[in-house]
């Protein structure tokens, strides 16, 4: 278990580096924004599941809707939010077939707008989180 956090602000470019020519490798379920630009995404999505931006509201049901037991092998990117990190803990109690990350807005460059900071080139890019 872990945070979407540990991908965003000072350790963005490492999982620019590392993390996404990795999805290459996997077959990719993602949970993202409805109008997200899939063909901008440097990697192939098998299966895209559409959210709302307010989706731990309007999207709450896929906890208990989503066939996630039909699933074996693949790699779940969720950016949606708070939803994300009960989607994957869920989800791996239900399937323990699979990987289930959250991802957070790492990814908001190519699927939406870069609207974080740290996406930005502010001083949040030099912020380390320390736990």
């Amino acid at each position: 278990m872990t945070w979407a956090n540990i991908f965003v602000n000072s350790n963005h470019p490492f999982y620019v580096d590392n993390f996404i020519p990795e999805y290459s490798n996997h077959d990719i379920v993602l949970f993202s924004r409805f109008d997200s630009k899939l063909e901008n995404l440097p990697f192939k999505v098998e299966k895209h599941v559409p959210i709302s931006r307010t989706a731990f509201v309007d999207n709450f049901e896929l906890i208990e809707s989503f066939p996630v037991e039909d699933y074996k092998d693949k790699l779940f990117l969720f950016c949606a939010g708070p939803l994300g990190n009960m989607l994957a803990a869920k989800f791996w109690q239900k399937n323990k077939l699979n990987t289930y990350l959250d991802i957070g807005s790492t990814l908001n460059t190519y699927l939406t707008e870069p609207n974080r900071g740290y996406l930005l080139g502010s001083q949040d890019t030099y912020r380390t989180c320390i736990w």
